[in-house]
């Protein structure tokens, strides 16, 4: 489609061809020269002073001719993706008035699914941090201001007058100059003999909104692009949130609802042995020993701005030496660990609070606790563990989970502790 002519062109055709006395434009303003004596902006023309009258300015006649060729643009952006974008939005609203309210479970699973599971790599670290970044995406894109005469330069500032071009600089003022334009404090200097081809520069003018239009077409296809992805997420987490149970299948972090309870998940599926210094034996936990994975599980109960975090659990049926039973629902024996026992945090600090519990809930599960209590579990009642224990060719020392700790107790670093 061939663009129209400009309404710059269109304005100075129109206003060169009326005026007997002339056009004066300066930065991206016109100015008409009248007939009337000047006194504060005005054209010194030898014996005489013009009064400059403000006219058009570049800007608003190119914002006119957007809306002139708004249906232009409209071909050249792929309205598909857009009507797209807009009735995916429609349906995310809904689903999401379909909560009626952001209720306790869906707080929670909200702050597992944008902070907390995203604060995990694909192992458990100490010191996670939960990201402050927020998803910053905004669909802000201004056709007037993507399409801004910043090219009013290729024309210069100019007077026509007297059917005659002349070009304009700044100067000093000087009593002795015969012709000269004083507009805004300014002084601006005539000199005959500048050339301007009003035809060209509508050409001109016309390629430089086109480049402008294909410009602001590929960025706003390209942030539709991304508002459909964000779009995408949005509703992959409303979906999430009216979800009984949900574990990230690489990070092992998520959710589930149960007993009445929201607990934070974490399900540790990675085969690891614990070595027992009293017995001297070996045991293995895991899939590769043919052992289940054991879901652990922070229940977490909100009472107005405080959040209580409470003793974790396995709640999956479990065997582990800081288990009191072969059962569902056991509470895990913290040992030494302090930072897992139950507290209250605010709702700012606890993302990243819940982190470090459940970072430390599973250290301590897979390596070992301060006491020795539980340690005498294995030798207590032999049968019992007969099923975890390794014989000496299934022992792979570099899935001793506990080792540090037991090297610490024998060489006499760490006290034993009595009692769980």
């Amino acid at each position: 489609m061939e663009l129209p002519d400009t309404m710059v062109y269109r304005y100075l055709k129109e206003k060169l061809k009326i005026l007997s006395t002339g056009v004066v434009k300066i930065g991206t303003n016109f100015y008409l020269v009248t007939l009337q004596n000047g006194t504060t902006d005005y054209l010194k023309w030898f014996d005489s002073k013009y009064a400059l009258k403000e006219g058009a300015s570049m800007e608003v006649l190119d914002q006119l001719y957007i809306k002139k060729i708004s249906k232009f643009i409209d071909q050249q952006i792929k309205f598909s993706l857009e009507e797209t974008v807009n009735k995916k939005e429609k349906e995310i609203l809904e689903k999401a008035r379909s909560l009626v309210k952001l209720n306790e479970n869906a707080f929670f699973a909200k702050k597992v699914l944008e902070e907390i599971i995203p604060a995990f790599d694909l192992k458990p670290k100490k010191n996670l941090k939960v990201s402050e970044n927020k998803n910053a995406f905004e669909l802000e894109l201004n056709l007037e201001e993507a399409l801004s005469t910043e090219d009013s330069v290729l024309i210069g500032d100019f007077l026509f007058i007297n059917h005659k071009w002349y070009k304009l600089s700044k100067t000093q003022f000087s009593n002795h100059d015969s012709v000269y334009i004083y507009l805004n404090g300014v002084v601006y200097h005539i000199e005959e003999g500048g050339r301007f081809d009003l035809d060209e520069f509508n050409l001109n003018h016309k390629e430089t909104i086109k480049s402008k239009i294909k410009n602001f077409v590929e960025k706003k296809e390209s942030l539709l692009k991304n508002k459909l992805e964000a779009l995408a997420k949005e509703e992959e987490l409303i979906k999430k949130l009216s979800m009984q149970e949900y574990i990230d299948p690489e990070r092992k972090v998520g959710f589930k609802i149960t007993r009445g309870k929201f607990h934070v998940c974490y399900l540790l599926d990675e085969s690891y042995i614990l070595y027992d210094p009293i017995n001297k034996r070996y045991y293995g936990f895991g899939l590769k020993f043919g052992k289940p994975a054991a879901l652990i599980g922070i229940p977490v109960i909100k009472l107005e701005d405080k959040i209580v975090i409470e003793k974790p659990v396995v709640i999956n049926k479990y065997k582990h030496p800081s288990l009191f039973d072969h059962a569902e629902y056991q509470e895990i024996c913290t040992g030494g660990y302090e930072d897992i026992r139950p507290k209250q945090t605010g709702e700012k600090e606890f993302s990243n609070t819940l982190v470090s519990v459940l970072n430390s809930v599973v250290d301590s599960f897979t390596k070992g606790y301060t006491g020795m209590a539980e340690w005498r579990k294995f030798h207590a009642n032999e049968s019992y563990w007969k099923d975890h224990e390794l014989s000496a060719d299934e022992i792979n020392k570099n899935i001793i989970s506990n080792m540090s700790f037991v090297n610490q107790l024998e060489n006499g670093l760490l006290q034993a502790e009595s009692g769980i």
